[in-house]
């Protein structure tokens, strides 16, 4: 069984799992926000209707989590959810159901232990996801659920504690000149999909990647492009929005929409 990292120290905002297992059909993850730091946070969370909020990593290739194979796009525009965090504080951000033997567009899950976490978002503050394993076994064989407990204010220290160092962040190759896209590994990649006045946005969620050491720039110039009157967006209806990711393809950052393990 594979084990969650710990968080790293740096990281604002903390995404985690918890699960319960109310009985041998149905298992029931949920996706909680925490706040690590001793200030309010605020932000939004674009609606991927008719999926949750936060999507999931970890579960077999092709598991749908709108549960229906047949059901069409949400209809009318959707606004973003804003979510607050007060210091320390943790929330629950999205569930998702699992039938454990399948629906008639789902096949059943496999008896086993998965380590499941959820797609982090790109926030304005430094962002971190923590997995935990989730029991899909049936009957005896099912181990109690794994929740993640509020850890309780730790008291205060008479002397400061030493700060521990952050952690590296892994290298970025220098970009050719002019060519924000080319990269050597998925981790030169970012999402980067910026909202401003007078653009019409990501309607069908944010699929565009971008080099790591150009994202600041490009979302610094975005609004520049938008007209400074209120631009006429057509309505997309988005039959699918799978959770996205960007990697390494070929030598250019593109935005994809699998994961092929942690």
């Amino acid at each position: 069984m594979r084990t969650a990292p710990p968080p790293p120290a740096s990281c604002a905002v903390l995404f985690g799992i918890e699960w319960s297992a109310p009985d041998d059909a149905t298992r029931v993850v949920t996706v909680t926000a925490t706040n690590q730091t001793d200030a309010a946070i605020d932000f939004e969370l674009p609606d991927r209707c008719p999926h949750p909020l936060i999507a999931l990593e970890g579960l077999p290739d092709g598991f749908d989590e709108r549960l229906t194979c047949a059901m069409g796009a949400c209809l009318g525009s959707r606004s973003a959810v804003h979510v607050h965090l007060a210091p320390n504080q943790r929330r629950e951000i999205s569930t998702t159901e699992l039938p454990l033997d399948g629906t008639s567009c789902v096949a059943p899950l496999p008896r086993e232990v998965l380590l499941v976490g959820p797609v982090v978002p790109q926030l304005s503050v430094p962002t971190c996801g923590r997995p935990a394993s989730v029991d899909l076994r049936r009957g005896p064989d099912r181990a109690p659920p794994i929740v993640t407990p509020e850890a309780p204010a730790p008291p205060a220290p008479t002397t400061a504690p030493p700060q521990a160092p952050e952690p590296p962040q892994p290298p970025v190759a220098p970009a050719p000149p002019g060519d924000p896209y080319a990269c050597s590994t998925a981790a030169d990649c970012v999402l980067s999909c910026p909202n401003a006045s007078g653009c019409c946005g990501w309607p069908c969620g944010c699929q565009h990647a971008i080099r790591r050491d150009h994202a600041a720039e490009f979302e610094a110039n975005y609004a520049r492009s938008c007209s400074p009157r209120a631009p006429n967006c057509p309505d997309v209806a988005c039959m699918r929005q799978d959770a996205m990711f960007a990697t390494c393809r070929d030598g250019r950052c593109v935005g994809a929409s699998s994961l092929s393990g942690w």
